[in-house]
């Protein structure tokens, strides 16, 4: 199995269940990953990107108040996304 080594991006997690983040937060820093930002549903990952572009986001789907589609339609349509 080849080795994955994401030394030095950045991610965003973003999952209404702290132990998810948590757990997620704490493989991708096994794996490298230097700057990792945590958001409880997908307006507050909205409100994070504003002072934060990652590399890349892992995003759970059914959340209440914005679930992950509906983050993914915000981050592609809105101007101000980076």
């Amino acid at each position: 199995m080849a080795e994955i080594d994401l030394d030095g991006m950045s991610a965003m997690v973003i999952d209404d269940d702290p132990m998810t983040r948590e757990l997620l937060s704490g493989m991708l820093q096994e794996l490298g990953v230097s700057d990792i930002r945590r958001a409880r549903d997908g307006r507050h990952g909205l409100e994070v990107l504003r002072g934060f572009t990652p590399d890349f986001v892992i995003c759970d789907i059914l959340m209440e108040e914005m679930g992950g589609i509906e983050f993914t339609k915000h981050v592609r349509t809105d101007p101000a996304s980076p």
